[in-house]
């Protein structure tokens, strides 16, 4: 059987990122090696772990999802691309010139381990985006997509 599990990112100017999320310098493992693939529209849990920035309410969570990858092993991989709006509230210079941004970040882990954050999807540098309107937030697992459409005005 052959899955398929993709994360697109787009804003009023196009398509921002395409992520086959199967693609083995994301997964780490070989397509032929995936038992099943369920995809959640929520993080379990809070991803609000990192105090004094993930906590800041310049810094609020604006949408995330997780991938349950099954492995033949019996395991389950699990990444949860988490989108964040970085309003930048210092205006630092080294951080994204000053500007307000989104910020995409990744939770990476086994099912059952301890959850850990990483800056970017693994396979990717896709970590700060810049400030739009919005962003839609498309995914596709076995041909189901799931649509969500995020306002830099909410909250």
């Amino acid at each position: 059987m052959t899955f398929e599990a993709r994360l697109t990112l787009s804003d009023c100017s196009g398509t921002i990122a395409d992520i086959d999320m199967l693609d083995y310098s994301v997964l780490n493992a070989n397509r032929n090696e995936v038992k099943s693939i369920y995809y959640s529209p929520y993080f379990p849990g809070n991803p609000y772990l990192e105090r004094g920035v993930a906590w800041n309410p310049a810094h609020p969570c604006m949408g995330s999802g997780s991938f349950y990858i099954e492995m033949n092993d019996g395991s389950t991989r699990v990444l949860s691309p988490i989108l964040f709006k970085d309003e930048n509230p210092s205006k630092n210079p080294n951080h994204f010139g000053g500007l307000e941004h989104w910020n995409l970040e990744c939770w990476d882990y086994t099912q059952g381990d301890q959850p850990k954050r990483v800056k970017s999807i693994p396979g990717t540098t896709l970590h700060q985006l810049s400030r739009s309107d919005w962003v839609d937030i498309n995914v596709i697992t076995n041909g189901k997509s799931v649509k969500n459409h995020i306002s830099w005005s909410d909250l």
